[in-house]
């Protein structure tokens, strides 16, 4: 499976909704609500008194850990140059605001245009959002103390279950001896993706860490960045990948990019890059645009990085046991990368970029990262792209046509080669219409 594709990218399957929490009805039954299951002796008490804002804050943010619900800092109100009250709201409170759109450039509505005039994508985050009004209040007395006298318990939402709780942002934090292992790590080439497989054995799993695999790579990155070597690591690498892993130039355009790129890293020297440049026509996906299936090379992709992930837990020199030992580490890691990305298709609700109803639908059948990463791509790409231009009444059938205007497309086939290198299916795109004139036509 992919290292940067989420297992659950290639499932339609949604994970099985884990409640938890008191659950009330309101007294006509319209609504229902949440209330934490703990202790009563760590439930916030109305006119607790504390020394400060931040005491408050802790202790609302204790109660919420134990509760499964995360906490941040909202409103507040002065007086005379000194905070007189504050608010603490759960996560979930008020709603994102809506994104305003540019009617008048369709064509940059999901992403700006960048030094090279292509679109930049941006990131869609699901938003965990949903309106919750459970929230605590202090005030400043008169002895210059904050006194809690407001306290809402009720959420709208169902809270956190104990085995999802190691994946809330609250809950993760990498100690001071694990950065140090990391940074150790790092100064023997060995990534962070590897440096946290190890942290886990140390702790005795994955959830023992306290972090996500992206908690040891941001750490890393932010490590970097202060040393001043993130620019110089990571330039050539993503420069060169823009140019290989596309098949939107042609030959000609892949070559003058791939010597420019080269000569400005002062490469040109390096033995390496020159044997892979004499046998582009091989493997680079620019010398096979105008062959046909060759757009399928690439359903090869999952059993490699399959092959990838095992290889660097497991060699021919293992004895049984060390690989069985190193293939339940590969087992356990991808368990855990899909118990994350069930935690964020469980308990987050992706933006609408459309006015269409199924779109609202498609967030109930399809898991995040399906969503996003297809689902969601697709409709945007069909509402603002494809349009009827035409249709036949054949007998009880009707026939639509459809131009699709995305002018990234120099060629119309159904070979499976031009079609699939644009990452923009034309089956889907074309069910994606489909699905849209019968719900105007319905409408």
């Amino acid at each position: 499976m992919d290292a940067n594709i989420p297992p659950d990218a290639h499932t339609e399957i949604l994970p099985i909704l884990r409640t938890f929490g008191i659950q009330k009805s309101s007294p006509k039954g319209t609504t229902i609500h949440w209330i934490p299951d703990v202790d009563e002796c760590i439930k916030p008490v109305l006119f607790t008194r504390f020394k400060s804002i931040d005491a408050a804050f802790e202790s609302y943010k204790e109660y919420a850990k134990k509760g499964g619900f995360e906490v941040r800092k909202y409103a507040q109100g002065s007086n005379r140059h000194e905070i007189s009250h504050k608010w603490f709201v759960c996560n979930k409170e008020g709603f994102l605001p809506e994104k305003k759109k540019d009617n008048t450039n369709t064509s940059s509505e999901n992403g700006n245009d960048n030094e090279d005039g292509k679109k930049k994508q941006k990131r869609n985050r699901p938003s965990s959002r949903c309106g919750c009004e459970a929230r605590i209040c202090v005030r400043l007395t008169r002895d210059r103390q904050y006194e809690l006298y407001v306290f809402e318990e009720k959420h709208n939402h169902s809270l956190v279950h104990p085995d999802d709780r190691h994946y809330l942002k609250s809950m993760r934090k990498l100690n001071y001896s694990d950065k140090t292992l990391l940074v150790k790590m790092s100064n023997r080439n060995i990534g962070p993706n590897v440096g946290y497989n190890i942290l886990a054995e140390i702790h005795g799993g994955f959830d023992k860490v306290g972090a996500i695999p992206t908690d040891a790579k941001n750490f890393k990155r932010d490590f970097l960045a202060c040393v001043g070597h993130s620019i110089a690591r990571s330039g050539f690498r993503k420069k060169i990948s823009k140019i290989i892993w596309t098949d939107r130039l042609d030959p000609a355009e892949f070559d003058e990019k791939w010597s420019s790129i080269v000569n400005e890293f002062h490469l040109e020297d390096n033995r390496w890059l020159s044997d892979m440049f004499e046998l582009r026509h091989k493997w680079i996906p620019a010398y096979f645009r105008d062959t046909p299936l060759s757009g399928l090379m690439r359903t090869t992709s999952r059993s490699e990085s399959e092959n990838h992930m095992f290889g660097r837990l497991m060699n021919s020199d293992l004895t049984f046991v060390e690989f069985f030992s190193h293939f339940e580490t590969a087992i356990q890691t991808q368990r855990f990368i899909q118990g994350k990305n069930d935690h964020d298709t469980r308990y987050t609700t992706p933006k609408t970029e459309t006015t269409l109803s199924f779109e609202k639908e498609a967030i109930q059948i399809y898991t995040r990262n399906v969503f996003l990463n297809i689902v969601q791509k697709e409709m945007i790409a069909a509402v603002h792209s494809c349009y009827s231009i035409g249709a036949v009444y054949l007998d009880d059938s009707k026939t639509y046509t459809i131009l699709d205007t995305d002018v990234r497309v120099k060629k119309f086939g159904c070979i499976c080669c031009i079609w699939v290198h644009t990452k923009q299916s034309h089956h889907r795109r074309l069910l994606v219409v489909a699905k849209h004139l019968i719900h105007r036509c319905s409408t």
